[in-house]
């Protein structure tokens, strides 16, 4: 073969190989959304835990300068690592830890919000995660918290946890012999969210240095215990209370993620909750939430809330209409307690306005409502930019314990997030939407995060405000971890499923972290 020859062989393999990069490089910057199909849903499985929750380790981070006045220690705010047990001994088998924060959320009774990752480390469970968001009425001698999402064998996971005799149990899950027939239940009220005065509902805990200087108060960490009401006007009926966290979680506009518990006090609906995890951008005129739970006659709930800004004064004082849908199983075998049932089927309703004068209505689920809609899968592919460093970082401390600058792990640090999502590796990538949201370092002995985060996606191809909601442990080391999806809106209206993560970039020294992202999303 001649110089020539050979030469013109290898200009010709190096336009080929230019060719193929162009392309994939072409294909990785079509592929973060890829096309939506139809889902194939797997068999179903019933999995019974019991286990005892050893609550040793609680630390608290923040809190509102008139907590002390609270026998219930409203605001008080904790990031927890606490063990999980075979026996009620501290001593006995360990199985798991949970991870995570408890805020205390009531007012006038001993009750917190809880947003808790639930990891076990014992036999075919290791490394498998359940995720709880509830309401946890302390002095109550019984009660129930909803499950909303897992990792690991516990994928998709929804269910409710009580109590049970063995460790676990796992069986098939025959739905006619555990669920009965769907209901649809419609919900209107008002919350009343008082931030002035001798006896606000809405406090603030926890704040960054640069959130006075911010116009979106980036960075505000509240707690709120909130009246519902059956109308608009503060001396209507009370039908329950919204108890929970309210982070401010852009730096563009105002927006905050939301980690609530609504508690419904009238009627039938006495001692049932709904769970919300959502992101909240409180200019819109109309806005949708994503309900990712419940209890009582709302277990297994999934849904989404239609809210609008009823009205709102100049010291920030606002009430907010709500028209919710709601799709809950009704139970044939309530005496099975403990249970996690993975990936119970939900439906969407139609948005009808609810005009009864009772505040709520359930109905029976049609079944044209399922023909209507398929549920289908969606899987997505985006990085993820955590900035902590330079002058305008993503992700900013709020509070912190005053132990951990003895810690290794950054135990008791919560940061509140903003960061953008962005199509490639790249920063200057196309941005396909921001993260929002808070986590909080929740491991003593390994760095270890609870993350509740509002994805907002704001690429074309997706419909406008459309969001997943994560709330899972995220052990930042391991080299792949799991996250679980607890709900969505828009596109993703009743969402579940699961992020397989890695971080594809650290800087040591500042602790920049860029982390791809394999979503998998199963939504109608």
């Amino acid at each position: 073969m001649s110089v020539t020859t050979r030469g013109a062989l290898l200009q010709l393999s190096f336009v080929v190989l230019l060719l193929v990069l162009l392309i994939m490089q072409a294909q990785a910057k079509q592929d973060w959304f890829s096309e939506t199909v139809p889902y194939k849903p797997a068999d179903e499985k019933v999995t019974k835990l019991h286990f005892y929750f050893q609550d040793v380790n609680d630390l608290l981070v923040a809190k509102h300068p008139t907590a002390d006045k609270f026998s219930t220690l409203f605001t008080n705010l904790y990031i927890v690592d606490n063990p999980l047990t075979e026996g009620p001994e501290l001593n006995s088998t360990l199985v798991g830890r949970v991870q995570g924060l408890i805020g205390f959320a009531a007012q006038k009774e001993t009750a917190s919000l809880m947003g808790l990752g639930y990891v076990f480390t014992s036999g075919k469970f290791n490394g498998s995660t359940l995720v709880i968001v509830t309401r946890n009425p302390i002095l109550i001698p019984d009660r129930e918290f909803p499950i909303v999402g897992g990792t690991g064998l516990f994928k998709l996971a929804r269910g409710f946890a009580n109590v049970k005799t063995n460790w676990h149990e796992t069986i098939p899950s025959k739905a006619a012999e555990v669920f009965g027939k769907e209901k649809v239940t419609k919900l209107h009220f008002y919350f009343h969210d008082t931030i002035s005065g001798k006896n606000p509902t809405g406090v603030v805990v926890a704040k960054a240095p640069t959130t006075t200087q911010s116009k979106t108060a980036f960075g505000l960490l509240t707690i709120i215990d909130d009246p519902l009401t059956e109308g608009p006007k503060i001396t209507s009926k009370l039908i329950g209370r919204a108890q929970g966290l309210v982070g401010f979680a852009s730096q563009e506009e105002l927006a905050s993620l939301m980690a609530l518990s609504y508690v419904f006090t009238d009627g039938k609906l006495n001692g049932s909750t709904i769970s919300i995890v959502t992101r909240n951008p409180i200019m819109n005129p109309v806005r949708e939430f994503a309900v990712v739970g419940g209890t009582g006659l709302f277990r297994f709930a999934r849904g989404f809330a239609d809210v609008k800004t009823y009205w709102v004064n100049s010291l920030g004082d606002a009430i907010v209409e709500y028209n919710m849908r709601v799709v809950a199983a009704r139970f044939l075998l309530l005496p099975v307690l403990c249970i996690v049932a993975v990936v119970i089927a939900v439906s969407v309703t139609h948005q009808i306005r609810a005009q009864k004068a009772d505040w709520f209505e359930t109905v029976p689920y049609e079944e044209a409502f399922r023909k209507e809609m398929t549920k289908k899968v969606t899987r997505l592919h985006f990085y993820f930019h955590d900035m902590v460093s330079g002058k305008n970082p993503t992700a900013i401390p709020i509070a912190q314990a005053p132990t951990p600058i003895q810690s290794s792990t950054m135990f008791g640090t919560l940061r509140m997030v903003d960061d953008p999502l962005t199509e490639g590796l790249d920063a200057s990538s196309k941005v396909v939407g921001r993260a929002q949201g808070m986590y909080g370092f929740a491991g003593q002995d390994q760095l270890s995060l609870i993350a509740a985060i509002s994805y907002v996606f704001t690429d074309e191809k997706l419909k406008k405000g459309s969001s997943l909601s994560i709330l899972s442990n995220n052990p930042i080391l391991n080299s792949v971890r799991e996250l679980a999806i607890v709900g969505g809106t828009g596109s993703f209206r009743f969402a579940t499923g699961f992020a397989q993560i890695k971080t594809s970039f650290f800087n040591l020294t500042t602790g920049d972290a860029i982390v791809e992202y394999n979503v998998t999303v199963i939504h109608y």
